[in-house]
């Protein structure tokens, strides 16, 4: 068994604010988008539809960038506290305990082989005896 004593604190955030991000830019740019489809669709665009759609797709683009870069410093700073507690209760209370078995895949792939070539025996034994 293996225990899980202690998280580095700086890896947990980062790999914390990296996925807040993400998760970040993909929900802020759908509701941008529909925003300014709405727009569209009610008919706020004016004269020229295109240069108004293009304009706000970047303004939509930018923006979700921003509000990734603000949640991903959120998930940045939840990390840090995430890991800070859990170094802090294991320490005192003990880790999470995994229970973790090597594979050896050359034994796999040999007692296949003996599976298969045990099923030619007997077939050809069968094929025999009929």
């Amino acid at each position: 068994m293996v225990v899980l004593k202690r998280i580095k604190i700086l890896s947990l955030a980062k790999i914390a604010f990296f996925i807040y991000a993400c998760i970040g830019f993909l929900v802020s740019f759908f509701i941008f988008s529909y925003y300014i489809s709405e727009d569209i669709f009610w008919g706020q665009a004016g004269r020229s539809v295109v240069v108004f759609i293009i304009m706000n797709l970047l303004t939509a683009i930018v923006a979700s960038l921003l509000v990734s870069l603000a949640v991903g410093a959120v998930g940045f700073v939840f990390g840090i506290m995430g890991a800070y507690l859990y170094n802090f209760f294991s320490a005192r209370a003990g880790g999470f305990i995994f229970e973790i078995e090597e594979v050896n895949e050359k034994k796999k792939t040999e007692k296949k082989k003996e599976v298969f070539i045990k099923d030619i025996v007997i077939k050809k034994e069968k094929k025999k005896s009929n």
